[in-house]
């Protein structure tokens, strides 16, 4: 669907939950309380991309919080595999349970996965994640290799002063396992999303390129990252018709958000 800057709005990220099992610095900010965990209602979810699919959104991101943790998750991927208008189905994860789940969720039908990985070091990882669980993420890349569950693309916030020494050591490690790289520059939603972009990143995309919208474990629909505008889905029967409003009001350029911190809307 092309919105009003002539975009074509092809991709719905989902944050199934906001619910996560690692708490990094730059998703969780301290000064800020963690409101109650919601998790969206499956029926939903597979609605609206039935909805979505035929608009011409056939690209779907699962995302969260962290999105195995959602119980339901093995039946989501296999109901949004049926809907055939749909090309691509993937995950961003923070890998931590991805062994456990990569063989099943390939045959239910997911497609790839990205992994977040800001470290190589053990001692790093558990200053970021608060966590000593980078064994755990390694072995989930093999085995989601050993699934096919490829390209898989592995995630890094570039964080100065705590991991921009590793870039080159990250993206050789990457190289070598036959994974792809991409770097993420820090995203603070209550600044300016120009402050956000960097020309030596991956991400976040330059706004005339963007081509998603979001659906919220708490049941509303973002048009931009940085925009305090949504479609709060409780008011709608039509999931069309809350669609295309989202897609309507989709601003030109993402500007800042001071209501929500990154874990509660998938990144």
């Amino acid at each position: 669907m092309i919105d009003c800057f002539n975009r074509n709005i092809n991709v719905l990220r989902i944050s199934l939950t906001d619910s996560c099992n690692l708490k990094c610095f730059y998703c969780y900010e301290e000064e800020k309380s963690a409101p109650t965990i919601h998790k969206i209602d499956k029926n939903k979810i597979i609605e609206i991309v039935k909805t979505a699919a035929k608009m011409g959104l056939n690209h779907i991101k699962l995302t969260g919080g962290e999105p195995l943790l959602y119980k339901e998750i093995h039946e989501v991927v296999y109901n949004i595999r049926q809907v055939k208008e749909i090309d691509d189905i993937s995950m961003t994860t923070n890998g931590v349970l991805l062994a456990e789940y990569a063989e099943i969720l390939k045959k239910n039908g997911l497609d790839r996965v990205n992994v977040s990985l800001d470290t190589l070091d053990r001692d790093v990882y558990r200053q970021i994640t608060g966590f000593d669980l980078i064994d755990k993420v390694f072995e989930g890349i093999d085995r989601a290799k050993k699934n096919n569950l490829t390209p898989i693309k592995i995630n890094t916030v570039f964080l100065k002063g705590v991991n921009d020494n590793e870039i080159p050591e990250i993206k050789s490690f990457c190289k070598k396992n036959n994974l792809e790289f991409q770097l993420i520059n820090r995203m603070i939603l209550d600044q300016n999303k120009k402050d956000s972009e960097s020309k030596n990143s991956d991400k976040p995309p330059d706004c005339s390129k963007c081509n998603r919208i979001r659906l919220t474990s708490d049941g509303k629909l973002l048009p931009c990252l940085f925009s305090e505008k949504f479609i709060d889905l409780t008011g709608y029967t039509d999931y069309s018709a809350a669609l295309k409003d989202c897609i309507n009001i989709k601003p030109e350029r993402g500007e800042k958000k001071s209501a929500k911190q990154m874990f509660q809307i998938g990144g």
